[in-house]
């Protein structure tokens, strides 16, 4: 009888050939062209080529020894781990400095926009996740450990991802992107007001909700803080609270510390997929915190989470009850066991918390005081009596609990109706309903943008696949084998909750404006972390025990779990940097690119922000100076404290051109006619139309084009085109051509 051959080997040794032959192309196209010493090879780069294409030799040699004659590497393997364990504490040290050395290398110096090819960083990855797991492993007998496999990729993705959303943190006074500026301005309004020169009588318009304004703008607390402060604060909520959800959520349990620690960072790369805006994540980790808590912790918890997802937007006012409601009722491994009347009744309070407090926010004052009273002194009675039974202290026959469970709804239902509660339930229900529909009816779907476009590549739904497939696989495997048996309830308590956000998520996403990402997905994205945390905690920490012993598609799942989600990371990763001409000569041979998107040279920025200076300084003898853009130059001092004209912000202004409001912009358009503003700094404006479905927010930027450019340069001409900045300023056209058809 013939041995049966697995096709594994070949087909691993085949696709590291492929792979490293792919890396060999990028660095012969980047050596290519740099000299004349062997064909257009330099001297240094031809030599570096050759090496390294001896060097991939080697190590298919390795690889094919490994998989067909593992024997004769043994020796060398038993040296690589003895050497290791005379390491000591020294190993630790030389992990953390190769974790690293790859983001000193991509995001801080010139070679960044060298080695920018797909395969060459992703074979960097693949060393450094070797390299770790060795120094990782902790047998003695072992090279490398599965354990310390998966912890060098978390952590090394986490590193790769958490140096991606720190590549914000600049002093540099210009926009970063489209609204960074702006943003910044809006964070500022609530606790830095004194910066601005406004009438403190009178509140200052802004898009932004109060929510976030209270988050972002925690630093205008202090006194005389920089635009690098306030960058790095907004990095910082951008990656902290993701991973410290992941904390809550996946309790450890004792013994279990690492694995708890290494889930956070985990849950951070999943959820920065989205992004996802980081007052949703608190309300989030309020709802997780309060999950198997008593009931007087849970109720306040759950309410003023509810409350302040409402306060930031208002498309998530229900998610927090939502929240609360599935982990009450998937709390434990019922086992085909159904759901007792406790859990239930744990569940309809939690959910009722994360409702009451922003809807009674808008009906408490319609309610009698005497009803009002009353169901604060039955409220408290129920707080008073929960302890006495928990304790022992009372105990009610089963006859007499259903008896006062009956009373207290009758109650409920009386309360409600006396007090006019269902009409405004029905009233708050249909006005959101009403928001929902005049949102979608007032703005254009793009249903193309579920599907790969020039806006986003991979479109939503393909996004959306890579970032939840082998999570969902892993727990569809979870539930088959049998160690997380949720029962018909409770899996409708998940899948109810996953289907309805996903819908909203997908509809909002293909919005104009909806974005290039997929946190519009924010909801659906959380509740699926919470599914994780429900099977973690019900036979899912028990199964990733026995991980080692799965089958070799579990595991190659479970490596994509921790691989795709840091993958564009590792990829997007760019130097900031401020290029000399010499610099830029060089970056521009070695890559082949008639141009290299840096920061401008530290000259341009300051010859731009002296002349934006005088230039402000200037026309505020003459009317008011607007700020469309860029308006963080008032929030931080780079112009003089000249009084704030609010009403034209960019933002508003393109929320507002794509629903197209005539109603909005015909003010505006008249403020242009009668050369209201001596001054106006934007960015730079065109008139040129991209066409539907063409270019990078082809929609939104004829939107802009039609109710912003085109009128504001009818009435207004460039005084300074700041390119390389991207600013542009704006004076009164001393002959303005036929402008009527805005005035009309």
């Amino acid at each position: 009888m013939k041995k049966k051959t697995s096709l594994f080997s070949p087909i691993v040794f085949a696709g590291t050939a492929i792979f490293l032959a792919a890396v060999s192309l990028e660095l012969y196209t980047i050596a290519w062209g740099t000299g004349n010493w062997l064909g257009e090879f330099s001297l240094k780069w031809g030599l570096g080529f050759v090496l390294s294409i001896v060097f991939f030799g080697f190590l298919l040699s390795v690889i094919w020894l490994f998989l067909w004659r593992r024997g004769a590497l043994q020796s060398s393997f038993k040296y690589i781990i003895a050497f290791r364990q005379k390491l000591n504490f020294f190993r630790w040290i030389i992990a953390l400095l190769l974790l690293f050395f790859p983001i000193y290398f991509f995001q801080y110096t010139l070679w960044g926009l060298v080695f920018t090819g797909v395969y060459f960083r992703l074979f960097t990855w693949a060393a450094l996740i070797i390299f770790l797991a060795i120094l990782l492993t902790q047998e003695e007998d072992n090279l490398i450990s599965w354990p310390a496999l998966l912890a060098s990729i978390l952590l090394s993705g986490a590193i790769f991802t958490l140096a991606s959303v720190f590549s914000n943190v600049t002093d540099y006074p210009f926009n970063l992107y489209w609204s960074d500026g702006n943003r910044l301005w809006d964070y500022s309004l609530m606790f830095g007001r004194r910066l601005y020169n406004y009438p403190a009588d009178q509140a200052i318009p802004s898009l932004t909700s109060k929510g976030r304004q209270i988050l972002w703008g925690l630093p205008f607390l202090l006194p005389n803080t920089t635009i690098f402060i306030h960058r790095f604060w907004s990095a910082l909520v951008l990656s902290l609270p993701y991973a410290i959800l992941g904390w809550v959520a996946f309790k450890a349990e004792q013994g279990r510390k690492k694995e708890w620690l290494l889930i956070g960072l985990w849950a951070f790369l999943f959820l920065n997929q989205g992004p996802i805006y980081t007052p949703l994540v608190l309300s989030a980790i309020l709802v997780a915190f309060a999950w198997k808590r008593p009931l007087w912790v849970a109720i306040p918890l759950v309410a003023f989470a509810g409350y302040y997802a409402e306060a930031t937007r208002w498309t998530w006012e229900f998610a927090p009850a939502i929240w609360a409601g599935m982990l009450a009722l998937n709390g434990s491994q019922l086992k085909g066991a159904r759901l007792t009347p406790r859990q239930w009744g744990r569940a309809i309070i939690l959910t009722l918390s994360g409702i009451a407090t922003w809807f009674l926010v808008g009906t408490i004052a319609n309610i009698p005081t005497w009803i009002l009273a009353g169901l604060l002194i039955l409220l408290s009675l129920v707080i008073l009596l929960i302890p006495l039974a928990r304790k022992k202290r009372w105990q009610p026959s089963l006859w007499q609990k259903k008896a006062i469970y009956g009373i207290l709804f009758v109650l409920l239902i009386v309360g409600l109706i006396l007090s006019d509660g269902f009409s405004a339930i029905i009233k708050i229900v249909t006005g959101i309903v009403a928001s929902v529909q005049s949102s979608v009816s007032t703005q254009t779907l793009l249903w193309y943008r579920l599907f790969p476009s020039d806006t986003y590549p991979e479109g939503i739904l393909l996004g959306l696949i890579i970032a939840i497939l082998p999570l969902a696989i892993l727990l569809i495997h979870l539930a088959r084998k049998k160690y997380w048996q949720p029962s018909l309830w409770q899996k409708l308590a998940m899948l109810v909750p996953l289907l309805a956000f996903l819908v909203a998520g997908l509809v909002i996403s293909a919005k104009i404006g909806g974005g290039n990402n997929l946190h519009n997905l924010d909801m659906f994205l959380i509740t699926l972390l919470f599914v994780a945390a429900i099977a973690w905690k019900n036979g899912g920490s028990q199964w990733f025990a026995q991980t080692e012993n799965s089958l070799t598609g579990i595991k190659i799942t479970l490596l994509l779990l921790l691989i795709l989600p840091a993958f564009p990371s590792l990829r997007g990763i760019r130097p900031r940097l401020s290029l000399t001409p010499a610099q830029v000569v060089q970056i521009e041979t070695l890559t082949d690119f008639a141009s290299v998107s840096t920061d401008p040279p530290d000259e341009e920025i300051e010859e731009a922000l002296a002349f934006i200076y005088s230039q402000v300084e200037q026309a505020e003898r003459q009317g008011e100076i607007l700020f469309i853009d860029q308006r963080q130059l008032l929030t931080f001092g780079y112009v003089p404290k000249v009084p704030l004209v609010p009403e034209y912000e960019k933002k508003r202004m393109m929320n507002e051109a794509m629903t197209g409001n005539p109603a909005y912009f015909a003010p505006y358009y008249q403020n242009l006619a009668d050369h209201r503003f001596s001054l106006i700094i934007t960015e730079p404006l065109k008139t040129a139309y991209k066409g539907e479905e063409v270019g990078i927010f082809a929609e939104e930027s004829d939107a802009w084009t039609k109710w912003v450019a085109a009128p504001t340069l009818c009435f207004y001409e460039p005084l300074a085109t700041f390119k390389s900045v991207y600013v542009q300023l704006l004076i009164p056209r001393k002959d303005a051509p036929d402008c009527s058809v805005y005035l009309q």
